[in-house]
């Protein structure tokens, strides 16, 4: 839970436009880049985000409906 309301912090209130990476991922929630990679996928899995891009440049942002609002 505590991971999802960090997705949410990241964003809705620090960065509502921007791509989540891993690398960034980790430095938000203070973890190695293994346990990011985890925790995305965890998210891409619950639905909570979307996997953008692939390799080197995969990049994920947050899920939202067709009215641009978060879904779930």
């Amino acid at each position: 839970m505590l991971k999802a309301a960090i997705a949410h912090l990241w964003f809705v209130t620090i960065h509502p436009y921007g791509r989540l990476t891993s690398s960034k991922w980790a430095k938000l929630a203070r973890c190695s880049s293994d346990s990011a990679l985890r925790e995305i996928t965890d998210l891409v899995a619950r639905g909570i985000l979307v996997r953008e891009g692939g390799g080197r440049s995969t990049a994920y942002r947050l899920r939202l409906d067709d009215d641009g609002a978060a879904s779930r």
